[in-house]
């Protein structure tokens, strides 16, 4: 099982071992909210691509045309890349930059841990610099 980004293809790991012969394998979508596009359903080894968030089971199949096909089941979540920020202090300025996620981007800062958020700014960018006011505090961005 695994996690992916929205817009980030998943990288399909099979294995299959027969004694002779050439299974035929197969890829293909069990459940989930849109259509998946497989890099090459024939393979093991391959990709899937997803056109919207949500949960998602795949199945990969091998029939030998002897024996029942059997199959295995993989889970993939996909949504929204999570938010990595950095933050670098120059004298009273904070300068915020930050990956992942999509905008419109919501900055926020607290006093304390636990506490309140107040919102700071709301942006399209990936990056801010806010004045510095007192000796500690915490800032997150939100996206959507």
């Amino acid at each position: 099982d695994q996690s992916v980004p929205t817009a980030t293809p998943a990288q399909l790991q099979g294995y299959v071992l027969f004694n002779g012969g050439l299974p035929v394998i197969r890829w293909k979508q069990y459940a989930g909210p849109a259509a998946v596009v497989f890099g090459d359903a024939t393979q093991t080894n391959t990709t899937a691509s997803f056109s919207a968030p949500g949960a998602y089971t795949l199945l990969l199949s091998a029939d030998d045309g002897i024996h029942a096909a059997a199959y295995d089941a993989v889970n993939i979540t996909v949504g929204p890349a999570a938010i990595v920020s950095n933050i670098q202090i120059n004298g009273t300025t904070a300068s915020i930059t930050w990956s992942g996620g999509t905008g419109p981007y919501v900055l926020e800062s607290a006093a304390a841990l636990p506490g309140a958020w107040s919102d700071v700014l709301t942006t399209s960018q990936a990056t801010a610099s806010i004045p510095i006011t007192t000796t500690q505090g915490f800032f997150r961005v939100r996206g959507r």
